[in-house]
């Protein structure tokens, strides 16, 4: 089974070593790494990390420096699945890390029984996880039905929210609730991660509704936040994209960089 792997780095390179060790060290599978710098702007400490990284395990380093994660990351899935032909593609986070020889291994086995059937397959501490972009897959099955993440998310914040909010929608189900999804599996996985902000705090369980991460997000990004209610709705009541019958709930490879081509994006939206 071929995989690839990717990472985003922008301010939390320190970590991507033993995050990457974790998956490398004793792997039985043939992984191919791709590293995208996301920071936004050159910043050598990264970029001297990044290529260190490449030195060691191969692949590929992007360094276009713009802070677009959401449009690498739609680059990272058609290249891996409709030009090299990979069999699994990891998005991976530098502050996620495996514990123990093999857990990455054992979570593959794992997740190679889904990928056929699942949209996104979580490598989570959690049982039904509510952080819904920790480190997983996106699966080749889950972008022929429902298709890229929508790039007017900048930098990044949201994108992740918004497709798994589509692939709940696609299965009719409750896009405000974070929990029980048939679009998703989780595999509990021996892990660690540096806190993430949709966390309350380093201890706390993960947050379980959509309303809660969009308000934590928000201190981050009001823009986003602003864009996922003008497009969803402001009490998230709509079932089609801006509410219009037109837009489909896949964003196909040829619409990715303009999904949505007569709407007006107004920042100025009530967020709560």
């Amino acid at each position: 089974m071929k995989i690839s792997v990717c990472y985003f780095l922008h301010d939390e390179a320190d970590l991507i070593e033993e995050s990457l060790a974790s998956i490398f060290n004793l792997t039985k599978y043939d992984i191919h790494l791709s590293i995208y710098l996301t920071s936004g702007i050159f910043n050598q400490k990264v970029y001297d990390i990044a290529k260190l990284m490449n030195v060691r395990y191969g692949g590929d380093l992007h360094c276009k420096f713009q802070n677009f994660p959401s449009q690498c990351a739609n680059s990272f899935l058609r290249d891996s699945y409709y030009v090299k032909n990979f069999d699994i593609a990891f998005v991976g986070s530098p502050d996620y890390r495996f514990l123990g020889v093999g857990e990455f291994d054992s979570f593959i086995d794992k997740a190679s029984e889904f990928i056929d059937n699942k949209f996104y397959i979580a490598s989570t501490r959690y049982i039904n996880d509510g952080a819904v972009f920790q480190a997983g897959i996106y699966t080749k099955f889950g972008i022929e039905k429902i298709g890229y993440l929508d790039q007017n998310f900048i930098p990044n914040e949201s994108s992740d929210t918004d497709y798994h909010y589509r692939c709940s929608l696609f299965y009719k189900e409750d896009p405000a609730q974070l929990l029980n999804k048939s679009y998703r599996q989780d595999i509990i996985c021996k892990s660690t991660h540096h806190n993430h902000h949709y966390y309350e705090n380093g201890s706390s369980p993960p947050i379980r509704d959509i309303n809660r991460y969009l308000q934590n997000t928000f201190i981050f990004n009001p823009i986003n936040v602003a864009y996922f209610k003008q497009k969803w709705g402001a009490a998230k009541e709509y079932k089609t994209p801006f509410n219009n019958p037109k837009y489909d709930l896949r964003i196909k490879w040829e619409d990715v960089t303009n999904p949505y081509p007569r709407e007006f994006f107004n920042p100025i939206t009530p967020f709560f």
